[in-house]
C-alpha cells in the first residue's frame, strides 16, 4: 500500500512540474536548425584538355551548380551533352540533363558572371563518378582567356548573371 502512495505522488510531482518545464522551453533560445541535416552541396569537375577558344568540363553534380566567368567581355556558347563518350571512356549512364541544353551569354563586362545556372544537380541514380558526370563544353574567340569556375548554386547565388546572345538577362 505505501508503494501506490510513493508512486502516485511522484506522479502527482512530475504533472506540477510540467508547466514550469514549459515555461523554460518556450523562452529558450535554441532553435531546431534543419540545414544541420542537409546533404551538402557539391558540384565536383574536371577539366580536360582542349584546344584555344573551347573549355570542356566534366561535371558531377548533387544539386544545381553554375559556371562563371571573369576577365571576358564577348560571347560564349555553353553546350551540355549528357551521355556519350569522353576519351574512349562512357559517361552519363547515370546522369541528368541539368538545365538547358544550351546557352549563349555576353558578359557584358570584365567582373564575374554566370554563364550557365542548372535547375537540378546531374544525378539520376547512383553508380561511378563518370557515369553520373555531363560533359559542360564552352566555346569563345580564341582570342580571349576567361576564368571560368564550376560553383555549387549556393556559392553563386550572389553573382549577376551574364546577358543573354539576345540581350535578355540569363538564367538558363
Amino acid at each position: 500500500m505505501k508503494k501506490r502512495y510513493i508512486v502516485l505522488g511522484l506522479l502527482a510531482l512530475e504533472v506540477a512540474t510540467l508547466p514550469v518545464a514549459a515555461h523554460f522551453v518556450h523562452n529558450s533560445d535554441f532553435k531546431f536548425d534543419k540545414t544541420a541535416f542537409e546533404t551538402p552541396q557539391r558540384a565536383i569537375h574536371v577539366k580536360l584538355n582542349t584546344k584555344p577558344g573551347v573549355t570542356r568540363y566534366m561535371v558531377s553534380a548533387n544539386a544545381p551548380f553554375a559556371i562563371t566567368s571573369e576577365g571576358v567581355e564577348g560571347i560564349l556558347n555553353v553546350k551540355i551533352h549528357n551521355h556519350g563518350l569522353v576519351n574512349g571512356n562512357a559517361f552519363g549512364k547515370n546522369a541528368q540533363m541539368p538545365g538547358p541544353s544550351a546557352a549563349c551569354v555576353t558578359p557584358n563586362s570584365v567582373h564575374k558572371k554566370t554563364i550557365y545556372a542548372s535547375e537540378r544537380g546531374t544525378v539520376l541514380r547512383e553508380g561511378g563518378i563518370l557515369s553520373k558526370s555531363v560533359l559542360v563544353d564552352i566555346r569563345y574567340d580564341p582570342s580571349l582567356s576567361p576564368k571560368l569556375k564550376v560553383l555549387t548554386q549556393k556559392k553563386s547565388s550572389g553573382i549577376t548573371p551574364a546577358k543573354t546572345c539576345n540581350g535578355s538577362s540569363s538564367s538558363s
